[in-house]
C-alpha cells in the first residue's frame, strides 16, 4: 500500500493526539501523586504543630503540580505547536488587513 499525503497526515495526527494524552495522563499522575505525599507528610507532622513544617508540605506539593504543568503544557505545544498553524494564523491575520501577518497589539 502506498501511503499517500492525506492518509500520512491522518496518521501523524492521529499518534500526535495520543502523545499529548499520554503526556496528560503523566501530568495527572504527578499532581496526584503530589497531593498523596503532600498528605503523608502532613498526617506526620500535624501532631507536631510546627509552623516550618506545613510550609515543608506546602513545597512538597508545589514541586509535583509545578513538575505536572510542565508536562501539560509540553502536551499542549505538541497539538498547538505546528508549523501549518502559524502559516494559517499568519494568513488569517492578513485577511483582516495587517499586510505583514505581524500583529503587536491585539485587535480585539
Amino acid at each position: 500500500m502506498i501511503a499517500t499525503p492525506d492518509s500520512l497526515e491522518t496518521t501523524i495526527i492521529l499518534v500526535v493526539r495520543w502523545v499529548k494524552l499520554g503526556v496528560e495522563i503523566f501530568g495527572a499522575g504527578l499532581v496526584t501523586l503530589g497531593v498523596c505525599l503532600a498528605i503523608v507528610h502532613l498526617i506526620r507532622t500535624f501532631p507536631a504543630g510546627k509552623p516550618a513544617e506545613f510550609t515543608e508540605t506546602r513545597l512538597i506539593l508545589a514541586r509535583y503540580v509545578a513538575l505536572a504543568l510542565e508536562f501539560e503544557l509540553g502536551g499542549g505545544h505538541s497539538r498547538h505547536g505546528g508549523f501549518a498553524e502559524l502559516g494559517s494564523n499568519r494568513q488569517a491575520r492578513r485577511d483582516r488587513g495587517d499586510p505583514h501577518g505581524i500583529e503587536l497589539l491585539p485587535l480585539d
